[in-house]
């Protein structure tokens, strides 16, 4: 009978032994499913300039911080498009597409590493492209270290591309020193092809974007916004931007024929970027307002115009 009793308690001790590992597993499985990402909201910018038009940065390239979560942003659409979320699941692999595995490796390499030109305004395509990989990776990175401390959802993992990335303080110092220093990102062009600009310049407006997007991932995560552009780096690049697109507006109308059959659809290449740009622009400054001679209007008129060609 003794011997009946310490075997029927061994039978417990091992039942409930599972149990209780069975009940430890569920909650380690709970706790991992349930950790959140700590992002920024998907809203316009607003640090010394608000965005002339109402859109969630980033915008041009991406689909906000994440594309299933824009609020009053959100549309049937909005899931086609990548947010930074999604394209930092697709760097660690937490994600089943991996078709953007060759576009990520490109930016990586080219904010790694890639230098720009001599200075030569026609052969200038590549450093507007150099600008926006680093503003991709800087904004990139500072979303990884706000989800990459224990218990977070990217804590410990990594792989190839994840590796790859640098920290965000070297990122971070390049791009401002890139915007810092003021040099020409647009390309130049003879008489008559200045549609040609438009490459540079909408790869520069998608820089643009981005930035505007680190900076709203600072305010709202608690970044040292310090260490980002001044209210008079803004205006700067406001005012190149949107004098790049007044001007190349001016120019195709200028050259632009009605009656004849333009080669390579150019006009159709120069609305287009006309469109694009004029998202990035983030805001008139008041001086520009009223000392640059600008029409306010002229963004919102060139977007309109843009769609209708």
């Amino acid at each position: 009978m003794e011997e009946h009793s310490v075997f029927l308690l061994i039978i417990k001790y091992k039942t409930m032994k599972k149990i209780i590992i069975f009940l430890l597993l569920q909650l380690w499985i709970n706790a991992l499913f349930s950790q959140t990402w700590n992002l920024p909201n998907s809203r316009k910018n607003t640090r010394f300039t608000t965005d002339y038009f109402d859109l969630p940065r980033p915008a041009l390239s991406l689909r906000g911080f994440d594309n299933q979560n824009l609020g009053s942003y959100h549309n049937p659409q909005s899931d086609q498009i990548k947010g930074i979320k999604q394209l930092i699941e697709d760097i660690y692999n937490l994600s089943s597409d991996h078709n953007n595995e060759e576009a990520i490796q490109r930016h990586i390499d080219i904010a790694n590493s890639h230098n720009y030109t001599s200075g030569n305004i026609f052969d200038i395509n590549s450093d507007a492209s150099i600008l926006e990989s680093r503003a991709l990776l800087a904004l990139v990175s500072f979303i990884i270290d706000n989800n990459n401390s224990q218990g977070e959802v990217l804590n410990g993992k990594s792989n190839i591309l994840s590796d790859q990335i640098q920290d965000h303080s070297f990122y971070l110092n390049r791009l401002i020193a890139d915007f810092r220093s003021r040099r020409q990102f647009v390309k130049g062009h003879s008489l008559g092809s200045a549609f040609k600009i438009g490459t540079s310049l909408t790869r520069l407006a998608r820089a643009w974007d981005l930035y505007l997007a680190l900076e709203n991932a600072y305010e709202d995560l608690g970044g040292n916004t310090n260490q980002l552009l001044s209210s008079s780096d803004k205006y700067y690049w406001n005012k190149y931007i949107i004098e790049e697109t007044e001007y190349m507006k001016d120019r195709v109308r200028a050259n632009l024929n009605q009656d004849i059959t333009q080669a390579g659809n150019w006009p159709l290449i120069a609305w287009v970027s006309i469109a694009t740009v004029s998202y990035g622009f983030n805001g008139f400054d008041q001086w520009l307002v009223n000392n640059s001679g600008i029409d306010t209007n002229s963004p919102l008129n060139d977007l309109q115009t843009a769609r209708i060609r």
